[in-house]
């Protein structure tokens, strides 16, 4: 597979670009998905049964880590009858709603455990004796972190994804660990409800980890990014907008903030499928769609509604009549990994698919830019 994508890149050596080898870290997903659920597999069968001893739950980050929650909640709204909010962490500092009380459980993600937005969220939701739990890969208790503000908090708990706590995980990975836990959570707190969850836990701990590494794996699959990403240059857009519907709009979220206006430096803007037709299709003028291109995630058509299929194609349909073929690229993951069984919880438990070939684009659009596609800050080769 090496030799025939280095013929597509015109020898680029990737090596030069990608200082941080994000390849290798975007092929090991599937295996740090395991070490994060089997290792912390107890305390998240622990810490399940503590979700039915509140009235409402909360889920707060910031960056990638407020996205990750977006896809958890589909699967909680689909499969049990908690009361979940999603609150960005500087919004439920600034803001912190009246009803938090006790009874309320408030779980934070923070991959490196200092995050002033989540520290000061911390210190709001304390005051209403909130239950927190703490996702972090932080290991040691320095100060002004997720241990000094709950230190002598009774009512808190924290999880450390980490298998290993002397390396940490770069937050490309710990969007996914942190997905998988979160998910695991939700699971086993259905099936402590007397909900049969055997078939959704496969599929989170089993299966998904496998069709992350087969779909990383898939030569087509590199191919095809190879190549859209230098038709997407050769265009030359002005900016990207990235359209999803239900838990692939986190996923879309994710390709635009993270995938394409840190890591590829491009305007990129995330839109529910909903909103761009009923608010920003029907508005924009013809100059404006001929200079943008559109990355719409397809959804598998067995598995979701007709009407969402429906809304798919017709807003494949009005971008290829306005703006042309060659300015819209279809993100579907299931042309190259066909997973078994059918349901919702397939629509849901595999979005970290789409997640991950958005991810593979944005890395062979950086390197064709002859930019390095693993840091925030822009470094040129040019």
């Amino acid at each position: 597979m090496r030799e025939a994508i280095i013929s597509l890149m015109e020898n680029a050596d990737y090596e030069i670009y990608d200082s941080s080898n994000l390849r290798k870290t975007l092929n090991e997903y599937g295996d740090k998905i395991k070490d994060a659920l089997d290792y912390n597999n107890e305390i998240i069968k622990e810490t399940a049964q503590k979700l039915g001893m509140y009235d409402e739950i909360v889920i707060s980050g910031c960056g990638d880590k407020f996205t990750v929650p977006l896809i958890t909640q589909y699967l909680a709204d689909s499969f049990t009858k908690i009361n979940l909010r999603i609150i960005h962490s500087r919004i439920l500092a600034n803001y912190t709603p009246e009803w938090i009380s006790p009874k309320t459980l408030i779980i934070f993600l923070t991959a490196s455990g200092t995050t002033t937005d989540v520290l000061d969220a911390i210190r709001e939701v304390k005051k209403k004796n909130a239950g927190i739990i703490v996702i972090t890969q932080l290991i040691k208790k320095g100060e002004k972190s997720v241990y000094t503000e709950l230190k002598g908090y009774r009512n808190s708990q924290i999880i450390i994804p980490l298998k290993n706590g002397k390396v940490t995980w770069p937050s490309t990975t710990t969007f996914h660990t942190f997905l998988a836990i979160l998910n695991a959570l939700f699971i086993y707190y259905l099936e402590n409800q007397g909900v049969p969850a055997d078939a959704l836990l496969t599929l989170q701990y089993l299966d998904l980890p496998e069709y992350m590494d087969e779909l990383s794996n898939n030569k087509n699959m590199h191919d095809w990014c190879i190549l859209t990403a230098k038709q997407l240059l050769s265009i030359k857009p002005v900016g990207f907008y990235f359209l999803g519907d239900g838990p692939r709009y986190a996923a879309a979220r994710r390709g635009a903030l993270v995938n394409f206006v840190e890591n590829c430096k491009e305007d990129s803007f995330p839109i529910e499928n909903e909103e761009f037709v009923h608010l920003v299709i029907e508005t924009l003028a013809d100059v404006n769609v001929t200079k943008n291109v559109l990355i719409l995630l397809k959804p598998r058509s067995s598995y979701v509604s007709k009407q969402a299929n429906n809304r798919f194609e017709e807003i494949k349909s009005l971008w290829e009549e306005k703006a042309g073929k060659d300015k819209i690229v279809i993100i579907d993951p299931f042309q190259f990994v066909t997973p078994k069984g059918i349901g919702k919880k397939n629509d849901i438990l595999l979005t970290p698919l789409y997640v991950l070939m958005l991810e593979w684009l944005a890395y062979y659009y950086a390197i064709n830019k002859k930019q390095d596609p693993s840091r925030k800050e822009v470094k040129s080769f040019k």
